[in-house]
């Protein structure tokens, strides 16, 4: 027993010794590139780098309070603690950071900490509860899912060569990448069926794609993998969204990892953040090179927490929306707040316009919904559909449930949970998923 606690006590300490290196590395890269990189679309000309040094201190100490309580959380090696890492590594150390580099007030700060900490212990309940069932014993009926991701994935390519051609542009300025986006949707077809068709289609792919991949990896379906690839660079060409081309080197490097090297996935993860945030920081100290920073943190950890806090400032002013916007269904019989979406707002009143999407999601969207209410209400909301994601994909596999904890972790951060946008690009695949693996279901 003493053995085994002390065993305990030193992978306890070399966390804590990976997620302060992360995180001073994070705060570090911030000061370094963002502020002198002129971001065109804001009215700052930047990103509000404006970093408190009093404030810094109490982020620090608030982490470190933060991840002893993580630490203590509950581990096994299913979807929701692996969703529960990658918050805390993804999620919280940025909204941390964001408090002290962009200068938000220390209501922004209590009101964060408190939604982390009932978000986090929510999704330890669910490990707990889930810990003792047997739901990995499930069986799938793997053909009927087979099927029915192939369908969507071949309708997206059809429409995507309908829509533009066949040309891809894997050219990653944001300037480019913002007009391509524009045109897509300044082309789009007003009829009904068409809006139904990209609904269901082209935002389910974004999530059905990389799964059908995954699964195709482990179950070696050559074909299934060539066409989920070609579906997975369709869907990037539509809407040239950075993240979705990401799916290739996490799904591939997962695979190889977790399935051909058997590693313990939360340790490489740790371990792998840790690495990778060195080499960004040695890249750009003899380099001044960062592209690599700017293409994967800045999009994935700084841009949802700067703003979650742009959302803060702008709702601290003024009336919450109370799901009359960016809430699927609710939204269709609660009258508007607001003349015009969120997104209008927050892209008028800060960027001048000139921003198509500046969304956000987890503490954004709990507070632009229901303010202080908002921030002990969502942990209710994510807890039901977190436990309903892994109970679909628990019998799927540990590495299926990393995959799709990686592609809920990046929704959930850059987009409101509630909106049409991630109900049919996550919630309602999940339900297709679920349907069509436990049909008859048997190990095919």
């Amino acid at each position: 027993m003493i053995i085994r606690l002390n065993a305990q006590c030193k992978e306890n300490i070399k966390r804590m010794a990976f997620l302060l290196i992360i995180r001073t590395i994070y705060l570090v890269l911030g000061l370094q590139v963002l502020s002198i990189e002129v971001y065109s679309f804001s009215k700052t000309s930047g990103f509000d780098i404006n970093l408190n040094s009093n404030k810094e201190i109490l982020s620090v100490v608030l982490f470190v309070f933060m991840s002893y309580i993580f630490m203590c959380i509950k581990q096994n090696d299913h979807f929701n603690y692996y969703l529960n890492v990658l918050l805390y590594l993804l999620y919280y150390i940025p909204i941390n950071v964001a408090f002290s580099i962009n200068d938000r007030d220390y209501i922004f700060c209590i009101l964060t900490n408190i939604f982390y900490v009932l978000l986090m212990l929510s999704i330890n309940h669910n490990t707990r509860r889930l810990n003792n069932s047997n739901c990995e014993n499930t069986s799938v009926n793997y053909t009927l899912v087979r099927v029915g991701c192939m369908l969507i994935c071949l309708m997206l390519i059809a429409y995507k060569m309908a829509a533009t051609g066949f040309s891809v542009d894997f050219k990653f300025e944001t300037d480019l990448m913002y007009e391509n986006r524009a045109n897509y949707i300044h082309n789009l077809s007003d009829n009904l069926l068409a809006y139904l068709f990209r609904l269901v289609v082209v935002n389910g792919s974004s999530f059905i794609a990389p799964l059908y991949l995954c699964i195709s990896l482990k179950r070696k379906k050559y074909f299934d993998i060539v066409l989920s690839l070609l579906c997975i660079i369709a869907r990037y060409s539509l809407t040239y969204e950075k993240a979705i081309i990401l799916w290739l080197p996490i799904i591939g490097g997962s695979y190889i990892v977790f399935e051909k090297m058997k590693w313990n996935i939360s340790k490489t993860v740790f371990r792998g953040l840790t690495i990778g945030m060195i080499a960004l920081e040695a890249i750009y100290y003899f380099y001044h090179n960062s592209a690599i920073y700017y293409l994967i943190i800045r999009r994935t950890m700084f841009l949802p927490a700067w703003m979650s806090g742009i959302y803060y400032d702008f709702f601290s002013k003024g009336s919450k929306i109370w799901f009359s916007q960016s809430a699927f269904l609710l939204e269709t019989i609660i009258p508007d707040t607001y003349s015009s979406s969120p997104l209008q707002l927050i892209n008028n009143y800060y960027f001048s316009g000139k921003m198509s999407s500046p969304n956000t999601g987890l503490f954004g969207e709990a507070y632009m919904q229901a303010g202080v209410l908002g921030v002990f209400l969502f942990p209710i909301i994510f807890l039901i559909i977190f436990r309903f994601l892994e109970k679909t994909y628990r019998p799927f596999g540990r590495d299926v449930e990393f995959i799709v904890a990686i592609l809920l972790t990046i929704t959930i951060t850059n987009q409101p949970i509630l909106s049409r946008g991630a109900v049919f690009s996550v919630l309602i695949p999940s339900v297709f998923v679920y349907v069509l693996s436990r049909w008859r279901a048997s190990y095919y």
